[in-house]
């Protein structure tokens, strides 16, 4: 495959949430949308990456942070954990496994017979879920909706 073009790493800090929390970096998303300089120089840094074939250690490791799932939680059951990774990996890997996915999808090495939930243009959960709700409402028939979590 070829390096990072730098119109894939502009499309996905352009996707990103501005407002999503920097991991252990300290590096906002908001630094990249904001500072074309900067876009650019984190472009040269993942060509680098990519032509070692080695990601730094740093991008291995997720910071853990207990977010409260209701007001005033004192129990750790009345938390969640979340994992902040590095605003520069998750550009990288979002550029890769957006190549990755395209490249499967292109050759068909995806069954698009089945449930992809995942994949950016292909049916997932949500788009599975919203079609049974909307044929559900067309018949007038009840729907009990199960979701299983892994």
């Amino acid at each position: 495959m070829s390096e990072l073009q730098l119109k894939e790493v502009r499309e996905v800090v352009r996707k990103a949430r501005a407002s999503s929390a920097p991991g252990p970096s300290g590096t906002s998303y908001k630094v990249y949308k904001y500072c074309p300089k900067l876009l650019l120089r984190l472009w040269y840094i993942l060509r680098v990456f990519w032509r070692r074939g080695r990601i730094p250690d740093q991008w291995r490791v997720a910071e853990g942070v207990w977010i409260p799932k209701e007001e005033n939680s004192t129990q750790l059951d009345q938390f969640r954990i979340i994992s902040l990774l590095c605003v520069e990996a998750k550009v990288f890997f979002s550029a890769v496994s957006k190549r990755l996915c395209t490249y499967l999808a292109e050759n068909t090495y995806i069954d698009t017979s089945v449930q992809k939930g995942g994949i950016s243009g292909m049916p997932g959960c949500l788009e599975h879920t919203i079609n049974i709700m909307s044929q559900a409402g067309v018949e007038t028939s009840s729907l009990i909706i199960t979701a299983i979590s892994g």
